[in-house]
Order: C-alpha cells, then structure tokens, then sequence
C-alpha cells in the first residue's frame, strides 16, 4: 500500500496506516519496515482484534481511530501504551493491570460518536 504513495522504500520506511471500514467494521494496521519494528506485531495484532472490532460493533468509529493512534503513539514515544499487558498495578479486584488500562482506554473514548 505505501509503495502507492511514497515513491522509494526509504521513504516510506517509518511511514504506518491505519484503516477502519465502516461497512464491514474491520480494519487493519500497516505499515513500513521501520514502523512495524517499532510499534511491533503484538501492538498491532492486539489493534486489529480488540480496538477496532470493539469500536466498530457499537458503531463507534472516531472512538476506534482516537484509541488506536493513542496506542500507537504511546509506542512511538516510549510511553506506557494504554491497554498493553502489565499495565497498572498488577491483578486483583477488576481483573489484570492490561485489562484496566484497555477498560480505562474505553471509557475515556466513549464520548466519541460515530
């Protein structure tokens, strides 16, 4: 798909797309060498079967796009990526740390329509 819109390899390394067709509610991550080692396979598996179907199903899909550039920025940077495994204060009442910070993540986004 880059290959379409950067004309070398080299320019298109670090560039990434991120998809979200409405009428099937599916969407996909993608993206050049550099970019996909950077944000890596897991980061963007855990995009395409949980934010995206969770989102699109409610018809959601500002909310799935906010939530997957927020995830993938967070990778980006270096930060703690919200909803990744591990994240918070271990597991305990309201289920793993990865599961709270997914949970959070959706919260915070439910505002945005469709």
């Amino acid at each position: 798909m880059l290959e379409n819109w950067y004309p070398t390899a080299e320019e298109g390394k670090n560039k990434g797309v991120l998809l979200v067709v409405t009428a099937s509610k599916e969407g996909a991550v993608t993206g050049g060498e550099g970019f996909n080692q950077a944000v890596g396979e897991e980061l963007i598996e855990d995009i395409i079967s949980t934010n995206i179907p969770i989102f699109t199903e409610e018809e959601k899909y500002n909310a799935s796009v906010v939530s997957s550039v927020e995830r993938l920025e967070a990778k980006l940077l270096g930060n703690s990526v919200p909803g990744e495994q591990g994240e918070g204060e271990g597991e305990g009442e309201g289920g793993t740390g990865g599961e709270r910070g997914f949970r959070g993540l959706l919260e915070a986004c439910a505002g945005f329509g469709a």
